[in-house]
């Protein structure tokens, strides 16, 4: 049997559907041994196939033949499709005759329509029905969608070269050995602006390529390499695979022919596994752990706390749960591309802000009015536009431009002269703008809860 149903899962390209009348019952997932879940396990490769092989319905009985059938679908991965599906506790197909002594029928579900383990995102719904041919068993129906493209995709060469160094901004580079470099090609820009640029060009669009230059200026005097580091997985995968191998091996060989010295081998392979992860945990995790340390968190707490988030990186990246990248509209239409994408949002959030409230405007008469400083309305001076500058963090995200406040702090006279020109034209010219003051990035945060695709079940976040 296991020979001839390798002989059909090993075609390619294939869609298979077996179903059969096994006259066995494997239960659900919960009734599973607990022995399965011990708290040595520390990954979901040490916990038993068979949890998700058996989906969490179906009727939870289980037979002596029935572990069997068990070891049948771990050595072929093969999944019991109805256990998946919620249909009203109507799973079993078959009723057993009257007991001798008490009359009570007990029914069974004996039949199953087994698919692998990957087809099972192609299945919609497994259904018990009574219209099939004549039987004392009750026929299933699948409703199955079937790709026109390959459901086994040819797997991309793996690059065995390292990942690439990102360049980034070094504030702490700007601020020290390039400062004098980096504020005289600023000044150049000025130098290189020609008067028909000058004329040409809009305020807003002055501000813009000024902004670009300065942010080119520092990427260019104060950008460092950043070498990527793996997770823990990545860096000792060869070995961890091999040993994953042997498990395997060792528990096919255990469910095929279960000895006692089988037993010992897949008990030997498990726990040579559990030990080289955690000694690959305890080498990644040494060189961020030593940085992080109860003084630095006292003398350079951002840099510690940038090794507690790498630490958490490394330990959970290759966990993470996979959202999908487009929304849905009111109508259930999935998005195609990122103007779709845009457009359910600004649909989303223009009813959100915009929903019709009822609110009485009397109440603003009750607030107590608070004495008026005109003073505030008056055109800030070079000083004010300093003082503000001045008052701003180091190390800020910057925006959309890429400006950080490192580099406005940083600016030479000219051009910070500039900067406060700027400022005091859009302070007293009503037909002066800019465009990038007006930009604001959102972005979505899944609440955890719910449909993703939903953008009610998503927070916006403006920056």
């Amino acid at each position: 049997m296991s020979t001839y149903i390798s002989n059909i899962l090993s075609q390619k390209n294939t869609t298979h559907i077996i179903g059969a009348d096994t006259n066995s019952s494997i239960g659900t997932c919960a009734s599973l041994p607990e022995a399965n879940l011990s708290d040595k396990q520390e990954s979901h490769l040490d916990i038993d196939p068979a949890f998700s092989l058996l989906g969490p319905f179906g009727n939870p009985h289980r037979s002596k033949s029935g572990e069997n059938l068990l070891n049948i679908m771990r050595e072929h991965q093969l999944r019991a499709a109805a256990t998946f599906f919620d249909n009203n506790n109507k799973y079993n197909t078959w009723l057993a005759p009257p007991h001798p002594s008490t009359g009570k029928r007990h029914a069974y579900q004996l039949d199953h329509i087994f698919i692998p383990k990957y087809q099972l995102c192609h299945t919609k719904n497994i259904k018990r029905r009574f219209n099939g041919a004549t039987s004392d068993h009750a026929a299933l129906f699948i409703d199955f969608e079937l790709s026109s493209m390959p459901l086994l995709k040819k797997k991309a060469e793996k690059n065995d070269s390292p990942l690439p160094p990102t360049k980034k901004n070094d504030n702490k580079v700007l601020r020290g050995i390039t400062l004098p470099t980096f504020k005289k090609r600023v000044e150049e820009y000025f130098s290189d602006l020609s008067p028909e640029k000058a004329t040409l060009l809009s305020p807003s669009e002055l501000l813009d390529d000024f902004e670009s230059h300065i942010v080119q200026t520092a990427t260019d005097v104060a950008s460092s390499e950043t070498k990527r580091r793996p997770d823990w997985f990545t860096e000792a995968e060869q070995l961890l695979l091999d040993l994953i191998q042997q498990r395997n091996n060792a528990f096919k060989t255990c469910m095929k022919n279960p000895s006692e010295e089988n037993q010992t081998n897949l008990k030997e392979a498990r726990h040579n596994l559990l030990r080289e992860k955690r000694k690959a945990k305890r080498q990644w995790q040494y060189a961020y752990a030593s940085k992080c340390q109860k003084k630095d968190f006292i003398i350079k707490p951002k840099e510690a706390w940038e090794m507690v988030f790498k630490l958490m990186e490394g330990f959970q990246k290759h966990h993470r749960t996979h959202l999908p990248s487009n929304f849905k509209n009111k109508n259930g239409i999935e998005a195609k591309n990122d103007d779709d994408n845009a457009a359910i949002l600004n649909s989303h959030f223009h009813s959100l802000f915009n929903s019709n409230v009822q609110v009485d405007p009397t109440v603003l008469n009750e607030l107590p009015q608070h004495e008026i400083k005109y003073e505030l309305g008056e055109t800030p001076t070079a000083s004010e536009v300093k003082n503000a500058i001045s008052s701003m963090a180091y190390e800020k995200s910057p925006g959309q431009s890429g400006l950080t406040t490192d580099m406005i702090k940083n600016l030479p006279p000219q051009a910070f002269n500039y900067y406060v020109e700027l400022i005091q034209i859009f302070w007293t010219n009503p037909d002066t703008d800019f465009d990038a003051w007006h930009v604001t990035i959102l972005n979505v945060l899944y609440k955890g809860k719910g449909d993703p695709q939903d953008p009610n079940n998503n927070r916006g976040i403006a920056l």
